[in-house]
């Protein structure tokens, strides 16, 4: 696979928004004022994105339309933004997607309350699908259940991450385990979603699922290397971020693990601080580049993406699994 397939990858992106994205609207417009007005600034503009086109792959591949699977789509970000609202009042966090957070424009308790009518809206989205001809209600409560069994595993593996906070001597198993709860869960419950509204075989809806973990765990780590290294003005979110609130991400795993001495301590005293100063963050990120941490991390980012690729071997080859295979060469070269 090439960078050109990587980039084929953009077109199908594209196509799921479009598709996605009236649904989300009237999903807010049956919402009262004024909460309907916080849930539209939730949702932004970008109307869907990677997670709704993994439910929309694993579908087609089945050679169903993509039109015909938009509620299940629509369910999976309407979850994943319930997410997103959620951890910015967790983390404190002021921006998203370049502009105020929910939290920052609206409050703490109004930006709680967005987050729960988004989780309803979810499963409302999902059950929905039973209205679209051809889908049984065996199948719609099995992705029902997939989605309810991902987001309880997004809120116990939220609970550890919070508990990780300034603890230096955080593992990288343990870091593991919390990305596998949090973005793995979610991405490998759209596979998973996708695959089971058309009764896909048992060992095909186990690739898919070992498809959506191991790149939702690429996606987490390329996040975390990228509040460190990326560009605010494409992040939409302050660089370093996670590393004030003493957020021992991989970059730093891998960092203190290289590390040793004074440099060492001193980081490890950062991170157990949980309020740096801004010019003592630049200095940190610097340290851990030079330390190896953000290459090392880059490298695991192709490593679980190498994963999700090879899960796919042996189903068939059709737009979708080319949009799946492409999907995962560009989260590894996204530098």
């Amino acid at each position: 696979m090439t960078g050109e397939s990587a980039a084929a990858a953009l077109p199908y992106l594209r196509e799921t928004a479009e598709l996605v994205g009236p649904f989300l609207r009237h999903a807010v417009s049956q919402i009262p004022e004024p909460m309907s007005e916080v849930i539209a600034h939730s949702l932004g503009p970008a109307g869907a994105s990677e997670r709704a086109a993994l439910v929309r792959a694993a579908w087609e591949l089945g050679g169903g339309p993509g039109v015909a699977i938009v509620p299940a789509a629509a369910a999976v970000e309407l979850l994943h933004f319930s997410t997103l609202v959620i951890d910015d009042v967790l983390d404190d966090s002021d921006l998203r997607g370049g502009g105020p957070s929910t939290r920052a424009l609206y409050g703490d308790s109004c930006a709680v309350l967005a987050g729960e009518v988004l989780h309803t809206e979810a499963i409302l989205a999902l059950a929905h699908q039973w209205t679209v001809a051809g889908y049984t209600a065996p199948g719609v409560l099995s992705a029902i259940r997939a989605l309810c069994g991902a987001h309880r595993l997004q809120c116990t593996g939220a609970y550890a991450d919070l508990r990780s906070e300034g603890q230096a001597a955080y593992t990288e198993t343990g870091y593991l385990h919390v990305v596998r709860q949090t973005t793995g869960s979610l991405a490998e419950a759209c596979m998973v979603i996708g695959a089971t509204l058309r009764s896909a075989p048992q060992d095909e809806l186990r690739a898919l699922a070992a498809y959506g973990g191991a790149l939702g765990v690429a996606l987490q780590v390329r996040d975390d290397i990228l509040d460190l290294v990326g560009d605010p003005e494409l992040t939409g979110k302050e660089l370093g971020g996670d590393l004030r609130r003493g957020k021992p991400r991989l970059p730093v795993i891998r960092a203190l693990a290289n590390l040793d001495g004074p440099a060492r301590s001193w980081l490890a005293d950062l991170i157990a601080s949980r309020s740096a100063a801004p010019e003592d963050i630049d200095a940190a990120v610097r340290l851990i580049v030079d330390a190896g941490g953000v290459e090392q991390s880059i490298d695991e980012v192709g490593r679980r993406c190498g994963e999700a690729r090879r899960s796919l071997s042996g189903l068939g080859a059709c737009g979708a699994l080319e949009f799946l295979d492409g999907l995962a060469v560009l989260v590894a070269e996204s530098w």
